[in-house]
Protein backbone atom coordinates (compact mmCIF):
# COMPACT_ATOMS: atom_id res chain seq x y z
CA UNK A 1 0.00 0.00 0.00
CA UNK A 2 1.65 3.32 -1.18
CA UNK A 3 0.73 6.69 0.15
CA UNK A 4 -1.98 7.54 -2.12
CA UNK A 5 -3.78 3.95 -0.77
CA UNK A 6 -2.78 4.89 2.73
CA UNK A 7 -4.62 8.02 2.17
CA UNK A 8 -7.52 7.12 0.46
CA UNK A 9 -8.37 4.30 2.95
CA UNK A 10 -8.08 7.12 6.03
CA UNK A 11 -10.42 9.05 4.20
CA UNK A 12 -12.99 6.60 4.09
CA UNK A 13 -13.73 6.75 7.43
CA UNK A 14 -14.64 10.01 9.97
CA UNK A 15 -16.81 12.76 9.46
CA UNK A 16 -17.47 13.91 6.71
CA UNK A 17 -18.94 16.75 5.05
CA UNK A 18 -22.71 16.67 3.50
CA UNK A 19 -22.18 18.88 0.80
CA UNK A 20 -24.32 18.44 -2.43
CA UNK A 21 -23.24 20.15 -5.45
CA UNK A 22 -25.86 21.58 -7.81
CA UNK A 23 -27.11 20.25 -11.21
CA UNK A 24 -28.36 17.05 -12.16
CA UNK A 25 -26.33 15.00 -14.46
CA UNK A 26 -28.04 14.37 -17.94
CA UNK A 27 -25.27 11.50 -19.15
CA UNK A 28 -22.99 8.96 -18.06
CA UNK A 29 -19.34 11.10 -18.26
CA UNK A 30 -21.35 14.16 -16.74
CA UNK A 31 -22.38 11.41 -13.40
CA UNK A 32 -19.21 10.17 -13.43
CA UNK A 33 -17.60 13.78 -13.09
CA UNK A 34 -20.13 14.68 -10.91
CA UNK A 35 -19.87 11.91 -8.22
CA UNK A 36 -15.99 12.08 -8.42
CA UNK A 37 -16.23 16.26 -7.54
CA UNK A 38 -18.44 15.31 -5.09
CA UNK A 39 -16.54 12.88 -3.33
CA UNK A 40 -13.96 15.77 -3.03
CA UNK A 41 -16.08 18.47 -1.92
CA UNK A 42 -16.99 16.10 0.76
CA UNK A 43 -13.05 15.86 1.90
CA UNK A 44 -12.36 19.07 3.40
CA UNK A 45 -8.68 17.96 4.53
CA UNK A 46 -7.66 17.30 0.53
CA UNK A 47 -8.76 20.33 -0.42
CA UNK A 48 -7.07 22.33 2.77
CA UNK A 49 -3.67 20.05 1.34
CA UNK A 50 -4.41 21.30 -1.82
CA UNK A 51 -4.44 24.90 -0.31
CA UNK A 52 -1.22 24.43 1.19
CA UNK A 53 0.66 22.84 -1.13
CA UNK A 54 -0.07 26.36 -2.89
CA UNK A 55 0.61 28.73 0.21
CA UNK A 56 4.14 26.72 -0.34
CA UNK A 57 5.25 28.21 -3.28
CA UNK A 58 4.43 32.36 -2.63
CA UNK A 59 5.60 31.92 0.96
CA UNK A 60 8.99 30.77 -0.42
CA UNK A 61 9.11 33.58 -3.30
CA UNK A 62 8.78 36.01 -0.30
CA UNK A 63 11.42 34.51 1.91
CA UNK A 64 13.90 33.80 -1.35
CA UNK A 65 14.94 36.62 -3.53
CA UNK A 66 13.54 36.12 -7.14
CA UNK A 67 16.79 36.77 -8.57
CA UNK A 68 18.16 33.46 -7.76
CA UNK A 69 14.78 31.11 -8.67
CA UNK A 70 17.16 27.70 -8.29
CA UNK A 71 16.19 27.60 -4.96
CA UNK A 72 12.18 27.87 -6.00
CA UNK A 73 12.27 25.06 -7.88
CA UNK A 74 12.12 22.50 -6.28
CA UNK A 75 10.08 23.85 -3.75
CA UNK A 76 7.58 24.15 -6.91
CA UNK A 77 8.36 20.38 -7.76
CA UNK A 78 7.51 19.14 -4.14
CA UNK A 79 4.45 21.49 -3.62
CA UNK A 80 2.88 20.47 -7.23
CA UNK A 81 3.08 17.05 -6.27
CA UNK A 82 1.60 17.37 -2.92
CA UNK A 83 -1.46 19.26 -3.84
CA UNK A 84 -2.38 16.97 -6.98
CA UNK A 85 -2.07 14.05 -4.57
CA UNK A 86 -5.01 15.59 -2.68
CA UNK A 87 -6.46 16.46 -5.58
CA UNK A 88 -6.69 13.16 -7.09
CA UNK A 89 -7.83 11.72 -3.88
CA UNK A 90 -11.21 10.65 -5.20
CA UNK A 91 -9.02 8.17 -8.20
CA UNK A 92 -7.52 6.04 -5.12
CA UNK A 93 -10.90 5.87 -3.85
CA UNK A 94 -12.55 5.04 -7.17
CA UNK A 95 -9.50 2.25 -7.61
CA UNK A 96 -10.56 0.32 -4.56
CA UNK A 97 -14.19 0.15 -5.20
CA UNK A 98 -14.79 0.84 -8.57
CA UNK A 99 -18.37 -0.14 -8.61
CA UNK A 100 -19.42 3.39 -10.20
CA UNK A 101 -17.63 2.72 -13.44
CA UNK A 102 -19.10 -0.78 -13.57
CA UNK A 103 -22.45 0.26 -13.38
CA UNK A 104 -22.29 3.37 -15.43
CA UNK A 105 -22.58 2.61 -19.24
CA UNK A 106 -19.23 4.23 -20.23
CA UNK A 107 -16.16 2.65 -21.81
CA UNK A 108 -12.96 2.11 -19.55
CA UNK A 109 -11.28 4.36 -21.90
CA UNK A 110 -14.05 6.96 -21.63
CA UNK A 111 -13.85 6.80 -18.00
CA UNK A 112 -10.31 6.91 -17.82
CA UNK A 113 -10.53 10.67 -19.88
CA UNK A 114 -13.34 11.62 -17.09
CA UNK A 115 -11.65 10.74 -14.02
CA UNK A 116 -8.95 12.57 -15.13
CA UNK A 117 -10.77 16.18 -15.92
CA UNK A 118 -11.11 17.08 -12.27
CA UNK A 119 -7.61 16.63 -11.56
CA UNK A 120 -6.37 18.74 -14.75
CA UNK A 121 -8.71 21.27 -13.69
CA UNK A 122 -7.77 21.83 -10.47
CA UNK A 123 -4.17 21.74 -10.99
CA UNK A 124 -4.30 23.67 -13.92
CA UNK A 125 -5.59 26.27 -11.38
CA UNK A 126 -2.46 25.83 -9.13
CA UNK A 127 -0.09 26.22 -11.71
CA UNK A 128 -2.00 29.35 -13.03
CA UNK A 129 -2.09 30.92 -9.92
CA UNK A 130 1.43 29.94 -9.07
CA UNK A 131 2.52 31.81 -12.51
CA UNK A 132 0.65 34.40 -11.26
CA UNK A 133 2.13 35.29 -8.36
CA UNK A 134 5.73 34.72 -10.02
CA UNK A 135 4.58 37.35 -12.78
CA UNK A 136 3.17 39.92 -10.10
CA UNK A 137 5.74 39.59 -7.42
CA UNK A 138 8.76 38.29 -9.38
CA UNK A 139 8.70 40.28 -12.27
CA UNK A 140 8.69 37.33 -14.82
CA UNK A 141 6.60 37.59 -18.42
CA UNK A 142 3.35 37.07 -18.46
CA UNK A 143 3.58 34.39 -20.94
CA UNK A 144 4.64 32.24 -17.81
CA UNK A 145 0.59 32.11 -17.26
CA UNK A 146 -0.10 30.24 -20.16
CA UNK A 147 2.77 27.64 -19.93
CA UNK A 148 1.82 27.30 -16.00
CA UNK A 149 -1.44 26.20 -17.38
CA UNK A 150 -0.63 24.11 -19.39
CA UNK A 151 1.01 22.32 -16.65
CA UNK A 152 -2.23 21.29 -15.16
CA UNK A 153 -2.49 18.34 -17.87
CA UNK A 154 0.19 16.49 -17.28
CA UNK A 155 0.13 16.95 -13.65
CA UNK A 156 -3.83 15.20 -13.70
CA UNK A 157 -2.48 12.48 -16.04
CA UNK A 158 0.47 11.68 -13.74
CA UNK A 159 -2.05 10.99 -10.85
CA UNK A 160 -4.62 8.98 -13.07
CA UNK A 161 -1.22 6.71 -14.30
CA UNK A 162 -0.30 6.04 -10.26
CA UNK A 163 -4.21 6.09 -9.00
CA UNK A 164 -4.89 3.16 -11.85
CA UNK A 165 -1.74 1.20 -12.03
CA UNK A 166 -2.07 -2.28 -11.76
CA UNK A 167 -1.64 -4.10 -8.21
CA UNK A 168 2.00 -5.18 -7.67
CA UNK A 169 2.61 -9.12 -8.31
CA UNK A 170 3.69 -10.14 -4.70
CA UNK A 171 4.80 -13.49 -6.06
CA UNK A 172 7.11 -11.74 -8.48
CA UNK A 173 8.70 -9.41 -5.37
CA UNK A 174 9.51 -12.18 -3.35
CA UNK A 175 11.17 -14.17 -5.88
CA UNK A 176 13.31 -10.87 -7.02
CA UNK A 177 13.79 -10.50 -3.31
CA UNK A 178 15.66 -13.75 -3.35
CA UNK A 179 17.81 -12.66 -6.38
CA UNK A 180 18.50 -9.86 -4.62
CA UNK A 181 16.77 -7.66 -7.45
CA UNK A 182 13.64 -6.38 -6.02
CA UNK A 183 15.41 -2.96 -5.45
CA UNK A 184 14.43 -2.02 -9.50
CA UNK A 185 10.99 -3.16 -9.62
CA UNK A 186 9.68 -1.34 -5.83
CA UNK A 187 11.24 2.14 -7.33
CA UNK A 188 9.48 1.40 -9.95
CA UNK A 189 6.53 1.13 -8.66
CA UNK A 190 6.50 3.70 -6.16
CA UNK A 191 8.01 6.48 -8.98
CA UNK A 192 4.80 5.58 -11.66
CA UNK A 193 3.11 8.68 -12.04
CA UNK A 194 5.71 10.73 -10.66
CA UNK A 195 7.61 10.88 -13.61
CA UNK A 196 5.27 12.56 -15.55
CA UNK A 197 4.19 15.02 -13.37
CA UNK A 198 8.23 16.13 -13.52
CA UNK A 199 7.72 16.28 -17.08
CA UNK A 200 5.09 18.68 -16.97
CA UNK A 201 6.70 21.56 -15.03
CA UNK A 202 9.77 21.14 -16.63
CA UNK A 203 8.58 23.89 -19.45
CA UNK A 204 7.46 25.85 -16.18
CA UNK A 205 11.34 25.42 -14.27
CA UNK A 206 12.73 26.81 -17.51
CA UNK A 207 10.43 29.47 -17.96
CA UNK A 208 11.58 31.36 -14.70
CA UNK A 209 15.47 30.26 -14.74
CA UNK A 210 15.31 32.44 -17.89
CA UNK A 211 12.33 34.26 -17.83
CA UNK A 212 11.74 33.51 -21.62
CA UNK A 213 8.64 31.88 -21.07
CA UNK A 214 7.39 33.24 -24.30
CA UNK A 215 9.35 30.57 -26.24
CA UNK A 216 7.79 27.67 -24.93
CA UNK A 217 4.13 28.73 -24.77
CA UNK A 218 3.67 26.01 -27.70
CA UNK A 219 6.45 23.09 -26.57
CA UNK A 220 4.70 23.31 -22.78
CA UNK A 221 1.12 23.09 -24.86
CA UNK A 222 2.22 20.00 -26.85
CA UNK A 223 4.71 18.19 -24.13
CA UNK A 224 1.80 18.50 -21.66
CA UNK A 225 -0.75 17.01 -24.37
CA UNK A 226 1.33 14.32 -25.26
CA UNK A 227 1.62 13.66 -21.43
CA UNK A 228 -2.04 13.84 -21.16
CA UNK A 229 -2.70 11.19 -23.49
CA UNK A 230 0.04 8.64 -22.65
CA UNK A 231 -1.64 9.05 -18.78
CA UNK A 232 -4.95 8.16 -19.96
CA UNK A 233 -4.25 5.51 -22.38
CA UNK A 234 -1.61 3.62 -19.66
CA UNK A 235 -3.28 4.45 -16.83
CA UNK A 236 -3.90 0.10 -16.27
CA UNK A 237 -0.97 -1.19 -17.70
CA UNK A 238 1.57 -2.42 -15.48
Amino acid sequence: MDTGELSASLSSGGKRSRVRLPGTPRTAAGALFHAEATVLARQPARLWRWGLGFAAVPLTGLIQTFDSPVILLPVLLAAAIFSSTAAAGPLWQLRLAPSLDALLPISKQASRWVHVALPVLLMALWTTAGAGFFVLAGGFRPELLVVGAAAGGGLGAGMLRRAFRQPEDLTKLVYLMQLGRSGPAMLGTRIRGYVLSVFALVPLALGMLFNAPELLLMPAVVLNAVLLVIGVTTADRP
